[in-house]
């Protein structure tokens, strides 16, 4: 009698000690540790809206202490960025500028982690996650194309916030599969200098409501401003980074989708379970739905543009049709 009185002790003793652990949630090596998120401006754009959800959900998951830190053009933003390497554990960035910020100050941090979002930099205290968005781009200027040619029309158009290796491929897959769907189509392209300058994207956008009539918005936080500028014309809009019916309502055909929410969760898990990807890029395409054609929908009026893209989406994904990135392959490969 007295073992079995033994047995039950022991048994409430261990549980008191592992029933705590289960009822506070699961615990990483790195709980507690501070991770800052750079961004350049602080517009409510999709992009960087998403940035935002995924680190916050990745605080409550990990017990993170995340933080964003806004660091414009008028700010030193190399001094910025040397600050919160120092207050931080892990900094992510995931603009141009920080990019570069990066590559040029990681070795001055080699005890800090660094986590890039669309850009790659191979280094011992760097991990990224890029995308292939040329894909998704080429489903969104494959729709655009057959599109245009349903309503009668010969041209579509693209517009850029900034001329840059991201915009490059981007375009570069929407115009390639654009002409490889309809061969005669013409595919327009401006640029508005800036992806925050409202008047510069708002006049662009007037210009190629001109002739195209579908048109891809890219520029940014300047989209909205775009948007409106073509509401009284003809085009139909696709939108950028996640799908936005919004942005231009009853108009808003498609939205190229990018999942920086997932990728910025996916570098914070990874640091905080200790399995950090030093040197390592990750790529989101179309087969891990890290990018991808989101709301299209021609609401049965012409099936035959649906099922085309999605015959695209399966040879992508299959390897069946290789579409070139503009993008450079990395920033930096030169740290031991």
């Amino acid at each position: 009698m007295k073992d079995k009185y033994m047995i039950k002790a022991w048994l409430i003793a261990g549980l008191a000690l592992i029933l705590p652990h289960f009822l506070a949630g699961p615990v990483h090596a790195e709980a507690g540790k501070r991770v800052a998120l750079m961004l350049e401006h602080d517009s409510a754009a999709p992009y960087t809206n998403m940035l935002r959800e995924g680190l916050a959900r990745a605080g409550r998951d990990f017990g993170l202490a995340g933080s964003v830190v806004v660091a414009t053009d008028d700010d030193d933003q190399e001094e910025a960025f040397r600050r919160a390497a120092q207050e931080n554990d892990l900094v992510i960035v995931a603009t141009d500028n920080m990019h570069e910020i990066l590559r040029n100050n990681a070795a001055n941090f080699r005890r800090k982690k660094f986590g890039v979002i669309d850009a790659g930099i191979r280094a011992p205290n760097v991990s990224c996650v890029t995308f292939a968005d040329e894909q998704a781009a080429c489903l969104a200027g494959a729709a655009a194309a057959m599109l245009a040619k349903a309503r009668g029309a010969g041209a579509i158009g693209w517009l850029s916030g900034m001329d840059t290796p991201a915009m490059r491929s981007l375009f570069s897959g929407f115009s390639a599969c654009a002409e490889m769907t309809m061969p005669d189509i013409r595919v327009a392209q401006a640029i508005a200098g800036s992806f925050t300058d409202s008047g510069a994207a708002a006049e662009k956008a007037a210009q190629l409501a001109g002739t195209a009539s579908v048109i891809a918005l890219a520029a940014g936080a300047a989209n909205p401003a775009a948007a409106k500028a073509i509401r009284d014309s003809k085009a139909l809009v696709i939108c950028l980074d996640a799908w936005q019916p919004d942005l231009a309502p009853g108009k808003t055909v498609a939205g190229i989708t990018k999942a920086v929410d997932r990728a910025i969760w996916q570098l914070c898990e990874d640091f905080a379970k200790d399995r950090f990807r030093a040197k390592e890029i990750v790529i989101y395409d179309l087969a891990n739905k890290g990018v991808g054609l989101a709301g299209f929908d021609d609401k049965g009026k012409y099936p035959d543009i649906s099922r085309r893209v999605s015959e695209l989406k399966r040879e992508i994904e299959n390897g069946n049709i290789a579409l070139r990135s503009m993008r450079q392959r990395t920033l930096c490969d030169c740290l031991d």
